[in-house]
C-alpha cells in the first residue's frame, strides 16, 4: 500500500490523529519506533516481560508529518495500523482503548450459565476491525469508538475505509458482547475474504485458464473445511497440498491412504496434513 493512500487517510480525519500499531506484525516494534524517534505506549500489557509487551498494540500520537510518515512506512506492506480521530487528548484515548481491549464471543460449546468467553479484541488489526465493526449494533459501535470522530484503516482487500461513529446513539455499557448471529456474520465475512485471498494467491500459479484455476482453488478451500482444517495456516497449507495433487485427491483409489491420514481424528489437523504429505511422498517415490 502506497504512502499516498495513508496520507489521504490521515488527512481525512478530523480532530487529533493517533495510530494504533500492531506489534505482532514486527520483530521489535518498540525498537523500530524508538529508532525512528516516535514515542508510543503499549495497550495490552505493561511490565517486565518486554517480549509480551512488544507483541501487543501500541498507541502513538500522529499529528506531525514525521510520525505519519513513519506509520505509513511501517504499515505499507503489512496490516499493521489503525488510525483514530480523537477530540480529548492522548491520555483519554489511552484510557478508552484500555477499556475495550476485551470482547465477549459465543463459546463453540456453551457452558451452563456461561454462553460466552472473553478474548482480546484485535484493535490494531485493520482486517479484524473491518470484519467486526460492521456487525456491531449502533450502541456497541458507539461503545467501541467512544467520542472518536472516525477510525481510518485499510481492510483485508486493500481498500481504505473510514468508519464513523453513529450519531445520536447512546453507547452500550460494559464489555461488548457478540451475539451468535453477529458472530456467524463475522465468520462468514472472514471466510469469504480468506477464500478471495487464497484465490488471488494460488490461481495465477496454476497451468490452466484463470476461471478453471479459480474454481480449483475454491474447491480446495471447501475440501479444507471438509477435512476439518480450521486454523488459517492449516487451511492455507492444505490448499497448497491439494493443488499439487488436484481433484484426484477426492476419489482416486490409489490415494486412499492419503485420504485416511487426512481423516484420522486421533491427530490434530496439522499432524494429519503432515502425515498425508508423507504418505503422498512415499507414493510418488514408489511410482518413480
Amino acid at each position: 500500500m502506497t504512502n499516498t493512500v495513508w496520507a489521504d487517510l490521515f488527512a481525512a480525519l478530523p480532530w487529533q490523529r493517533f495510530a494504533v500499531i500492531d506489534g505482532a506484525q514486527f520483530d521489535d516494534l518498540p525498537g523500530d519506533l524508538a529508532a525512528a524517534g516516535v514515542r508510543a505506549r503499549g495497550l495490552y500489557l505493561e511490565g517486565p516481560d518486554r517480549a509480551a509487551v512488544a507483541a501487543g498494540p501500541f498507541l502513538a500520537a500522529a499529528e506531525t508529518a514525521h510520525v505519519q510518515s513513519v506509520v505509513s512506512a511501517l504499515a505499507a506492506a503489512r496490516p499493521a495500523a489503525v488510525l483514530w480521530s480523537w477530540p480529548q487528548g492522548e491520555a483519554a484515548l489511552y484510557r478508552h482503548l484500555r477499556g475495550v481491549t476485551m470482547i465477549d464471543i459465543p463459546r463453540d460449546e456453551p457452558l451452563p450459565g456461561a454462553p460466552s468467553e472473553s478474548v482480546l479484541f484485535r484493535m490494531a488489526d485493520p482486517r479484524a476491525l473491518a470484519l467486526v465493526l460492521p456487525s456491531l449494533t449502533p450502541p456497541q459501535l458507539a461503545r467501541f469508538m467512544g467520542p472518536a470522530g472516525q477510525i481510518g484503516l485499510i481492510d483485508g482487500q486493500g481498500t481504505p475505509r473510514l468508519i464513523t461513529r453513529p450519531d445520536n446513539v447512546e453507547s452500550s455499557r460494559g464489555r461488548i458482547t457478540l451475539g451468535l448471529d453477529q458472530y456467524d456474520r463475522i465468520r462468514q465475512r472472514f471466510d469469504a475474504q480468506f477464500r478471495a485471498q487464497l484465490v488471488t494467491e494460488f490461481a495465477p500459479r496454476l497451468p490452466m485458464e484463470r476461471a478453471a484455476a479459480e474454481a480449483l482453488v475454491s474447491r480446495a478451500v471447501d475440501r479444507a473445511a471438509a477435512y476439518g482444517m480450521i486454523d488459517i495456516d492449516d487451511r492455507r497449507d492444505f490448499v497448497a497440498f491439494y493443488l499439487t495433487i488436484g481433484l484426484r485427491l477426492d476419489n482416486d483409489p490409489a490415494l486412499a491412504a492419503v485420504r485416511d491420514e487426512l481423516h484420522d481424528a486421533s491427530h490434530p489437523p496439522e499432524l494429519r496434513l503432515f502425515y498425508a504429505r508423507q504418505e503422498w511422498a512415499q507414493l510418488m517415490k514408489r511410482r518413480a
